[in-house]
């Protein structure tokens, strides 16, 4: 450890008494720190570790506060309902096309070819009342045909709704409160497990579309 000329470190115990040589200019040299030094400089290394380690210890308990906190807020938000099956420890994952709910949906996920279907695409819109409106989406009697067969067949299926898809509008100025909050009340009626956030671009370079704000992510 080289010491400034500021404030000097705290020292532990009584700086040992070093002898001195005749003509020597004391127990510091100009380069650099002498034998008195020596128990200090030993426990810099103790000191920089308990120092880490507090500060890890502090970061990990600042995290699980904030993860706590974020749950707490996320219960406020979307409430026990909004809340269906988790994915699984595995997971293969199968996306619709457009709208799509036919046969092939319910052929790809029978046997376990899939254990998450994403169902392409629904949206959020603002309509001028100012309510968050889900728009969108495969047909509903559809999708709790497909859902409801897979389960009679035994079959452990995670459903998600895609929010987002090519060339549409992003949900800005929409709250996170305010999506969870307009699709829990259009689900009620359906029956997703979740969403599938695919907010994407446009063709089109210049198009706002293929800009995404933070807040947005």
């Amino acid at each position: 450890m080289v010491h400034g000329h500021g404030t000097r470190p705290c020292e532990v115990g009584v700086r040992p008494k070093v002898a001195m040589q005749p003509g020597s200019s004391g127990g510091r040299t100009a380069g650099g720190a002498g034998d008195h030094d020596l128990p200090r400089r030993g426990l810099a290394p103790l000191l920089l570790a308990a120092a880490a380690a507090l500060l890890l210890a502090v970061a990990a308990r600042c995290a699980r506060h904030d993860a706590a906190a974020a749950e707490e807020r996320l219960s406020g938000i979307v409430g026990p309902a909004a809340r269906g099956k988790g994915l699984p420890p595995r997971v293969v994952m199968c996306y619709t096309d457009w709208q799509q709910c036919d046969g092939r949906v319910l052929e790809a996920a029978k046997g376990g070819g899939c254990n998450v279907v994403v169902w392409s695409f629904i949206n959020f819109k603002r309509a001028d009342t100012g309510d968050v409106l889900v728009t969108g989406g495969p047909d509903v009697q559809c999708f709790r045909t497909v859902a409801a067969a897979l389960a009679g067949a035994g079959w452990e299926v995670v459903h998600l709704a895609s929010v987002g898809g090519w060339d549409q509008a992003h949900p800005d100025g929409i709250t996170p409160g305010e999506a969870f909050r307009a699709f829990e009340q259009w689900n009620a009626g359906v029956g997703f497990d979740g969403v599938d956030w695919d907010i994407e671009g446009a063709d089109e370079p210049s198009s706002s579309v293929c800009v995404c704000v933070c807040v947005c992510v």
